[in-house]
C-alpha cells in the first residue's frame, strides 16, 4: 500500500514537470536534436561540438555535448517527424513498457508480492529518474533480462544476440561475455560478441575516420564537464590509483563468479558482469544504476527457496539474498542528492554485492582445500 501510495505521489510529480518543462532538458531532447541534424548534416554532426550545442540550445535552452553512440540517434530518427513533446511521450512509453515487463518477469514470486516487486521496481529513485530522463538505460534493462529469459528457455544464440544489442550503453554489459565464456556458455558468448562486434563496425562505418576523432573529442569534453563519473569506483577513490588498476577488483571478483559452475544458473554471473562493469567503467551516470533493479530481483530469483542453486547447499549464498533488497532499498530513495556521500554508498554496496556472488566460489574453495580427505576404504 506505501508503495502505492508513493507511486501515485511519483507520476503526479512526474506529470507535473512534464507539463511545465515538457521534454526540455531530458536525455531524449538530446537523441532528438542528434537525429535531426544526422538527417540534415550527416552522421558526424551532432559530434561537432559546437554546432550541436547551438541545435541543442535553439530546441531546450541546455547546453550540452552529444557523447553516446549513433544507436540511440537511429532510434529515434523514425520520431523526429513529430514535435518534440509528443516524440518523448511515444518514447517513454515504449521505454517503460518494455522495463515493466522485464520487471515483472525477473521478479520472483506470485500475485501480490510481485506486484508489490513491480511496484518498487517503477518508484526507485533511479528508475524514475531514467523516465524523467527518456534514457535508453531502461532498455538495456529489458534486454539484459530477455537475455536472461532467453538462456533459462535453452536459447543460447538468440539470447547471445540479445546481450550484443545492449551494447549501445557498452559501460553496463562490458565484461557480460567474458563471464559467460567462462561459465561454460561458449556460444552465447560467441553470439553476443559477434553482435557487439557488428554494432561497433558499423558505428565507424557511419562516422569514418574523421567522425571518430570528432566522437573521441566529444567524450573527453564531457568527461572534463559533466559528473557522469561520480558513481564509479574511480571516482570514489579520488584517483588514489589509476583505472587499470582499480578495474582489477571487480575482473577478478567476475572472474570468480563465472569459473564456479556448481549449480550452472545464470542469474549470478550475469548481475556479477553487470556489477563489475559498472564498477570498472570510468564513465557512469545516476541513470545507469537502474539496472540494480532489475539485477536484484534475479539474485533473489536465483536464492529462492526451492532452487538448486546455492542457497540450499552453501553458507555463503545468503548475505547476496539481504544486498539484493538493500539495492532495492537504496534505489526507492526519493532524495539522491548529488553532493551527498550517496555515490559512496552505491558503489560500496555494488562492491559489497559482487563479493558476495563470488563467495559461494571462495568458501567451496577454501572448504575443499582443508577439509580432510575421506579414509580409503579396506578389505577384510
Amino acid at each position: 500500500m506505501a508503495l502505492a501510495v508513493f507511486m501515485a505521489w511519483s507520476v503526479a510529480a512526474y506529470g507535473h514537470v512534464v507539463a511545465i518543462a515538457g521534454a526540455r532538458g531530458t536525455d531524449f531532447a538530446q537523441y532528438y536534436v542528434a537525429a535531426r541534424l544526422t538527417l540534415a548534416h550527416g552522421w558526424t554532426a551532432p559530434y561537432d561540438v559546437v554546432r550541436y550545442m547551438t541545435a541543442l540550445r535553439a530546441y531546450t535552452g541546455q547546453s550540452d555535448a552529444y557523447a553516446n553512440l549513433p544507436p540511440p540517434t537511429l532510434l529515434v530518427m523514425p520520431l523526429t517527424r513529430l514535435p518534440l513533446g509528443i516524440a518523448y511521450g511515444v518514447w517513454n512509453a515504449i521505454l517503460v513498457s518494455g522495463f515493466a515487463v522485464a520487471c515483472w518477469a525477473a521478479a520472483p514470486g506470485r500475485g501480490w508480492a510481485r506486484v508489490a516487486q513491480l511496484l518498487a521496481s517503477l518508484v526507485a529513485f533511479q528508475v524514475l529518474s531514467a523516465i524523467a530522463l527518456g534514457q535508453l538505460a531502461l532498455a538495456v534493462g529489458a534486454l539484459l533480462v530477455l537475455h536472461w529469459w532467453l538462456l533459462r528457455r535453452d536459447r543460447p544464440i538468440l539470447a547471445g544476440i540479445v546481450l550484443g544489442l545492449a551494447f549501445v550503453k557498452p559501460q553496463n554489459v562490458v565484461l557480460a561475455p567474458l563471464a559467460l565464456l567462462l561459465s561454460g556458455r561458449w556460444r552465447t558468448a560467441a553470439a553476443s560478441t559477434v553482435t557487439a562486434a557488428a554494432l561497433g563496425a558499423a558505428c565507424l562505418l557511419a562516422l569514418g575516420p574523421g567522425g571518430v576523432q570528432m566522437y573521441l573529442r566529444t567524450v573527453a569534453f564531457e568527461l572534463r564537464h559533466q559528473p557522469a563519473g561520480h558513481f564509479t569506483l574511480t571516482a570514489v577513490l579520488g584517483g588514489v590509483l589509476p583505472w587499470a588498476a582499480v578495474a582489477v577488483a571487480p575482473l577478478a571478483l567476475v572472474v570468480l563468479v563465472a569459473l564456479d559452475r556448481r549449480d550452472h544458473q545464470p542469474e549470478r554471473p550475469l548481475v556479477a558482469a553487470v556489477l563489475a562493469s559498472h564498477l570498472a567503467s570510468p564513465y557512469l551516470n545516476g541513470a545507469d544504476l537502474a539496472l540494480l533493479t532489475p539485477c536484484a530481483w534475479l539474485t533473489l530469483r536465483s536464492s529462492t527457496p526451492g532452487s538448486t542453486g546455492p542457497a540450499q547447499a552453501e553458507p555463503w549464498w545468503p548475505p547476496a539474498r539481504w544486498i539484493g533488497w538493500t539495492a532495492v532499498a537504496l534505489n526507492v530513495l526519493p532524495v539522491y542528492p548529488q553532493g551527498s556521500g550517496m555515490p559512496v554508498v552505491t558503489v560500496s554496496m555494488q562492491l559489497v554485492w559482487l563479493a558476495a556472488l563470488a563467495a559461494p566460489a571462495a568458501g567451496g574453495a577454501l572448504t575443499r582445500a582443508f577439509s580432510a580427505p575421506a579414509p580409503a576404504a579396506t578389505e577384510e
